[in-house]
């Protein structure tokens, strides 16, 4: 059988994307800052130049940039972007952009071993443009003394079955797969996953199911 191709190494390098727990309150200078899952690009010398939220707006970018996750020129890539609009101007100032993981299903027959350790399940829902389901999961991590620093968890989505409704559409039913490794659970962190969509109809439905620390939870959408 083949191994889930979606799983990431390397989990803790994404968790900056997933906290706003540093911005101010209030009437700030990151008060009017805002927030969007995004399709981000590279031009041809992997320099990124604008974006596309899930509205299908476009977002281009006043000061494009590189980034080391974003390397390869002419490409797209998954994100979370914080930036300010400027006035009437079509282009935005970005504060923060990071990226998200995009994890493509996979069947259930295709995994040798499928691991359910629990998380925390915060919301899913599918995008305005029906491209990603996108979901807010939390996975508690840390480090103990003499642990091996190439420990890591892993995160997937698998595909249990698909049915068919009353109504004749298609329920795909996901399951999230998640691997805790050994690593310690001393803390939670908070981080969007997307999971593309492009082989789903619009009228076809997802059922969600994570086993999380407060028992199996389903979401459907």
């Amino acid at each position: 059988m083949k191994k889930l191709t979606t799983i990431i190494i390397g989990i803790a390098a994404f968790f900056t994307a997933c906290t706003n727990d540093g911005y101010e309150t209030g009437d700030g200078k990151y008060s009017y800052l805002t927030t969007e899952l995004v399709e981000v690009f590279t031009n041809s010398q992997a320099i990124l130049t604008h974006a596309i939220d899930d509205n299908n707006k476009t977002l281009q970018f006043k000061t494009p940039s590189s980034y080391s996750w974003a390397a390869t020129a002419d490409s797209t890539y998954r994100a979370i972007l914080y930036y300010q609009a400027i006035g009437n101007e079509d282009a935005v100032d970005i504060y923060s952009i990071s990226p998200v993981m995009v994890l493509r299903p996979r069947s259930t027959s295709e995994v040798s071993q499928i691991y359910t350790d629990p998380l925390f399940l915060q919301s899913a829902w599918i995008s305005k443009n029906r491209k990603y389901l996108n979901i807010r999961i939390g996975v508690k991590s840390g480090t103990a003394d003499g642990q091996d620093e190439n420990l890591k968890q892993s995160i997937g989505i698998l595909c249990d079955e698909i049915t068919t409704t009353d109504s004749g559409n298609k329920c795909y039913h996901f399951r999230i797969y998640h691997n805790q490794n050994g690593v310690p659970e001393y803390y939670t962190n908070w981080l969007y996953v997307s999971v593309p969509l492009s082989e789903i109809g619009v009228n076809d439905e997802i059922e969600l199911v994570a086993n999380t620390y407060q028992g199996e939870q389903t979401i459907k959408r």
